[in-house]
């Protein structure tokens, strides 16, 4: 009986503890999958949070389905932020960035146009998340990014510029093979 009341005891003390509910809920719970697409005839790499848009973007916009770049947040969960989606049709190039600076910089002094939110992610690295990299390459006027340190060493190697962190992602993705197009 003594040491039921202990527990009962030891059980009320956990169940009364306080719980960091800011911390559970920067953490964030709904995950949806953000697709990479490519475009071997512009170079250029699409990447999205909606599977209506990526099955539409690859039938006619010559775009591939490579996979599943990240799990990403659809709505505002915690403390994530915005990843911008800006598009160049003079460069053929989709850019992604966390930061408002920069997307009002590339907007107004590098003909690129915003297309909204493509995403929400983590600007630190919390919750076991994992580093989005992004690259660019100069030749083809291509960023890419990828949450594989492989595909980042591999785009290295083929010439792309390291251009740091994008933002952070909950869930690292899955891409066919790992190959940077």
């Amino acid at each position: 009986m003594k040491s039921f009341i202990s527990l009962l005891f030891a059980a009320a003390l956990v169940v009364a503890s306080p719980i960091n509910i800011a911390e559970r809920d920067e953490c964030g719970n709904t995950i949806v999958p953000f697709y990479r697409l490519y475009n071997s005839a512009t170079g250029d790499h699409f990447y999205t949070d909606v599977a209506s848009e990526a099955v539409s973007t690859a039938s006619k916009d010559g775009y591939v389905l490579e996979g599943v770049a990240a799990g990403v947040f659809f709505n505002q969960q915690g403390t994530t932020l915005p990843l911008y989606r800006l598009w160049s049709s003079g460069a053929h190039d989709h850019f992604y960035t966390t930061d408002p600076v920069e997307r009002d910089f590339y907007t107004t002094n590098n003909g690129y146009k915003w297309e909204g939110t493509a995403a929400l992610v983590y600007t630190s690295q919390i919750c076991g998340s994992v580093p989005l990299y992004r690259l660019y390459a100069t030749t083809v006027k291509d960023h890419f990014y990828t949450t594989s340190a492989t595909e980042r060493a591999t785009a290295l190697g083929l010439g792309f510029v390291d251009q740091g962190i994008a933002g952070y992602m909950p869930v690292r993705g899955v891409v066919s093979g790992e190959t940077v197009n």
